[in-house]
């Protein structure tokens, strides 16, 4: 299958960025942020983001990856599809079931120590549901990993992509 994306033009907020408008399933468009050469990075946000939260770590990682950033579906400049009377369109079983799929490569799973994710959830056994090898843990920050200790960040981030 061929993605099917639109140039937007600059990102304003991540220099050397490129806006795309990419046609996923349903007829929705993703909005994102694309750079660089080398193997593709795909980056995503979290709750309530976009992907302008990369904006610190995506020049660095555009520099060794063709990285592309996304809004998820909902958020920023993405489709934000009928949520119905219950909103359950945007229900985070939803949304999942946009990426229901089993990764057969490693997959890398960072959060915050100070916030809420690894105090509720098994975040490494909650991914290992989608990917056959998971690694992680949680990093010294709360909630925005991107934008709290970016250099730590890309330290994991290089260690795990360029082993």
């Amino acid at each position: 299958m061929t993605l099917q994306s639109i140039d937007i033009g600059p990102a304003p907020l991540i220099p050397g960025f490129r806006l795309q408008d990419l046609e996923a399933a349903g007829g929705l468009k993703i909005r994102a942020a694309t750079a660089g050469n080398g193997p593709a990075l795909l980056l995503l946000h979290g709750h309530p983001q976009t992907h302008v939260s990369w904006r610190k770590a995506a020049p660095r990682l555009a520099q060794r990856f063709s990285v592309v950033a996304c809004d998820l579906r909902g958020y920023g400049d993405s489709s934000k599809p009928e949520g119905g009377g219950d909103h359950a369109a945007f229900s985070k079983r939803v949304m999942a079931a946009d990426a229901h799929v089993r990764l057969g490569m490693p997959l890398l799973a960072l959060w915050g120590a100070q916030g809420t994710v690894g105090a509720l959830h098994d975040v490494l056994q909650t991914w290992r549901e989608k990917a056959t090898d998971v690694r992680g843990r949680a990093v010294d920050c709360g909630h925005c990993l991107q934008e709290e200790p970016p250099e730590e960040l890309l330290k994991e981030l290089f260690d795990f992509l360029e082993p």
